[in-house]
């Protein structure tokens, strides 16, 4: 919505065409979640680790879908951030590498999923909070 927001104005963004959108996304992926509910692997957690299982189909779609949205954004961003004055650039520049660090560790989530080993998942997990403290400088700065 923030891409919607910088570039259409809050009125225009906070319309039903824009904001229905997101809506539907949002339930297009969360409705499968509810239909194939993620089980805990109990194996693994009698060895003391939590692990889900989502459908593989399932968990690839959401996933993709996921790295798509965030792309669109860092491709908006990337357009938005020649338009501005410097002080502003430098936080969007923080926020478009932080967007594309949790973009390469939704990809190695995928990996790790469909190969099914938490070593993998468990990195991806670690590349999203890198790249949230990337965000996160972006807007402190």
């Amino acid at each position: 919505m923030t891409v919607f927001i910088l570039e259409k104005y809050k009125r225009v963004a906070m319309s039903f065409k824009y904001l229905g959108s997101m809506i539907i996304v949002l339930i297009l992926m969360s409705f499968g979640y509810f239909v194939w509910p993620p089980t805990l692997n109990i194996i693994r957690y009698g060895l003391h680790i939590v692990d889900t299982e989502t459908p593989l189909y399932w968990f690839i779609f959401v996933n993709i879908i996921r790295a798509i949205l965030s792309m669109y954004i860092v491709y908006k961003y990337a357009i938005i951030a020649k338009k501005v004055e410097e002080t502003t650039k430098k936080k969007i520049q923080w926020f478009l590498v932080g967007i594309i660090i949790v973009i390469l560790a939704l990809i190695i989530n995928i990996i790790g999923g469909v190969i099914e080993s938490i070593i993998i998942e468990i990195i991806a997990l670690i590349t999203i909070d890198i790249g949230s403290l990337a965000i996160l400088k972006g807007f402190l700065l």
